[in-house]
């Protein structure tokens, strides 16, 4: 069984631990916060899951705020979904943006419906979870399209990455150096990282996620 974890005071977005909620829903432990975002104050109940993921950052006000600036045209160029959109679009057609040689390049492209309108992509996506979620394509050789995207934790996306082009194992940072040697590396912040050189994929594998914890979740978290 998981060790306890006790969050009173701790602060998770723009909430407050309080206490621990009286109630557990199907063993999840859950949490009386104070919301903080521009000057809430109310009071609400969230899992510990939810809190250290980034899933939930506010009691709803924040959601309720992004709603109503998406539907007002001069405001909704400052929200998350919005830049999204846009990004998505200089990836994709974009010749002089830096990324467009991983997507357009390669011929990724964005469905019609969502090309044309903002509206449209807003409806099939929905609302980012939290600040630190971005869209995924599930299969990273499809288009951006209601069937292949989905708003994901950035660490779990950076998991969903092309394979390296030295690595045929499936795992991103793994290649084999000698018959019995699987060399394990991460880049962070545009350096490679050497993890280490173990003698089983299964090894590697464990050492790449344990990598991926360290680094890229320090990185989200700053």
């Amino acid at each position: 069984m998981p060790k306890f974890e006790n969050l009173t005071g701790a602060k998770f977005g723009f909430l407050t631990v309080i206490k621990q909620a009286e109630h557990s829903v199907c063993g999840r432990t859950r949490w009386q916060c104070k919301c903080n975002y521009n000057e809430c104050a109310n009071i609400c109940i969230v899992q510990s899951a939810h809190l250290k993921s980034g899933h939930t950052l506010t009691c709803g006000c924040l959601h309720r705020e992004k709603v109503s600036q998406l539907f007002s045209k001069h405001k909704r160029t400052k929200t998350k979904e919005y830049r999204t959109w846009m990004n998505i679009k200089q990836r994709c057609y974009n010749l002089n943006c830096k990324f467009y040689y991983c997507y357009g390049a390669r011929g990724i492209t964005m469905c019609e419906r969502w090309k044309t309108s903002f509206e449209n992509f807003f409806e099939d996506i929905g609302l980012a979870p939290g600040l630190n979620f971005s869209i995924e394509r599930i299969d990273n050789n499809k288009n951006y399209e209601p069937d292949n995207c989905k708003w994901a934790l950035e660490i779990e996306q950076a998991r969903n990455h092309n394979v390296n082009k030295n690595s045929p194992f499936g795992i991103r940072g793994v290649s084999k150096k000698t018959k019995n040697c699987y060399q394990v590396t991460i880049g962070v912040d545009n350096e490679s990282i050497y993890l280490g050189c173990v003698s089983t994929l299964e090894e590697a594998k464990k050492i790449r996620m344990q990598g991926e914890i360290k680094h890229w979740q320090k990185q989200i978290t700053k």
